[in-house]
């Protein structure tokens, strides 16, 4: 969306987004977010209610690109009153500003920003990324923050804390307390005016469950949902949770992965032929240690029939730093195929993966990774076969937003966007492919896959399609997800044999 409300944006720079409005807490202006059409910067404005344009409180600018990450929060004190310089209002109120959350220090952290200009200071820091703000307590004797993290020694787990609104004493990061020690995922709910919160906690080894607890202990006040009956848990057991590993690519940097085994007793000791579901873009996490992931249905279904099956999270996906995901930068499908490589790699090492008995399936980024797999040169001999849904094929004809955002505007970079397309590569495509696309897809249009189809019947490559004429990204429909995974699994076991040793 193009803006320029009161002169506040660059008439230089006319195609800006308008990414985000807020209002004051006191209904005296409002807060709009510019962000610059490169994606490089992002700018917080304030008016007041006539539209008059009262001044940029905040800048953010990256060499990537800047994740819009949610994350602000305007104190009960912030008010056009106070932004303005020259308010005869005695000493000012050290509360008078806002949570911002920002990546300059190469992690997602929050800061507190004063509105009379005051330099800002940061309310967390570490290697660790803040993933929400839940809330702020602005009021009191003790104004703390609310947000959710991962760990530092470990990504796969988020978890609830709080922490001093005005840092320390010497102008850096207070002590942060975790309120949600269990381990596994927090997802919360926050009534600070109560002073309780509800946290839904799973882990790969626990269902979800929601507890009602103190905001300023973490300690239980009362589980808010019944026990499992002894049927639902029985089904529970039958769901074996993944092992949740850590590994090094080529170059050293840590990946995590999650694999589900075989069962040893029917299926004997490995190597197996192995299912690699990859989405591997940003902004997106498959490991995490939450039920989700044991609950992966595809994927327990397939480790019953015989496969191993591994996710993997390359860089470029998210929750790992910013050097970790913008590694992918203005160039697509190269440092994420390297590392779903060398994953496979180490499980072949490992005696688990059989090589050329391997099979990469994904959906949407995950889609164009799958067909891409079997165009990289590094993949003959371990990939037979991929089944790539809704997979974009060539990124000049992706949403604008999200493509330039990463792979900066085609005529900067054509290059980039020519060595990222399926369709200048499928004369090299070695390799069985399925592909799965809706009709009525609006994100990934169906123009996608049949301009793939058009460069493989050009270069004489045989493929699979599988169309559904109601759906749209994904299958919803039960018979026609019934279908699918049907279809999908005679494919798998076609191109990689029975699961069995």
């Amino acid at each position: 969306a193009g803006w320029d409300p009161a002169g506040a944006a660059d008439p230089s720079r006319p195609n800006e987004y308008l990414a985000a409005v807020v209002w004051l807490p006191d209904s005296s202006g409002i807060l709009v977010a510019v962000l610059s059409r490169s994606q490089q910067e992002l700018s917080m404005h304030a008016f007041d209610t006539l539209g008059g344009h009262r001044g940029c409180l905040h800048r953010e600018t990256s060499q990537t690109w800047v994740n819009l990450n949610r994350m602000f929060w305007p104190c009960e004190a912030l008010s056009i009153r106070s932004i303005c310089a020259g308010s005869p209002e005695g000493p000012p109120d050290p509360t008078a500003g806002f949570v911002v959350g920002s990546e300059r220090s190469g992690f997602s952290h929050l800061y507190f920003h004063h509105s009379d200009g005051r330099p800002s200071h940061p309310i967390t820091s570490g290697r660790f990324v803040v993933t929400s703000l839940e809330g702020v307590a602005s009021g009191g004797p003790e104004p703390t923050v609310y947000f959710t993290a991962t760990l530092e020694d470990d990504p796969t787990q988020q978890r609830l804390f709080s922490a001093p609104l005005l840092g320390d004493r010497k102008g850096g990061a207070g002590a942060a307390a975790e309120l949600t020690p269990r381990v596994g995922s927090h997802s919360c709910v926050l009534n600070i005016s109560r002073g309780f919160f509800v946290d839904i906690h799973s882990s790969i080894h626990e269902p979800e469950t929601a507890t009602l607890r103190c905001l300023s202990t973490g300690r239980p006040v009362a589980s808010l949902e019944p026990l499992p009956s002894p049927a639902e848990a029985d089904r529970a057991k039958l769901l074996r949770a993944p092992e949740l590993m850590s590994i090094h690519n080529r170059s050293g940097t840590r990946l995590r992965l999650a694999l589900f085994r075989p069962d040893p007793e029917r299926h004997g000791p490995g190597p197996y032929p192995a299912v690699v579901s990859m989405y591997g873009g940003p902004q997106v996490q498959l490991v995490q240690n939450s039920w989700a992931l044991t609950a992966s249905m595809r994927e327990q279904l397939y480790r019953q029939e015989g496969y191993l099956v591994a996710k993997i999270d390359n860089r470029g996906s998210s929750n790992r730093g910013v050097e970790f995901e913008s590694a992918i930068y203005r160039n697509f499908g190269s440092a994420e195929i390297e590392d779903q490589v060398d994953g496979v790699n180490w499980l072949v090492r490992q005696g688990l993966a059989r090589p050329g008995k391997v099979l990469a399936m994904g959906w949407s980024f995950g889609g164009y990774l799958a067909a891409r797999t079997l165009m990289h040169p590094e993949s003959r001999g371990l990939f037979a076969a991929a089944v790539a849904g809704a997979p974009v094929t060539s990124w000049d004809g992706y949403d604008t937003g999200y493509t330039e955002r990463y792979m900066g505007m085609p005529q900067d970079n054509r290059e980039g966007y020519e060595r990222a397309s399926l369709l200048s590569l499928a004369a090299g495509m070695e390799g069985s492919l399925l592909l799965v696309h809706g009709l009525l897809d609006e994100n990934v249009h169906f123009r996608h896959t049949a301009r793939l189809i058009g460069a493989l019947v050009a270069a004489r490559k045989r493929y699979e399609l599988l169309v559904f004429p109601e759906e749209r990204h994904l299958p919803r429909r039960e018979g026609d997800r019934a279908y699918m995974e049907e279809a999908v699994l005679r494919f798998v076991a076609g191109a990689l044999g029975g699961g069995g040793p």
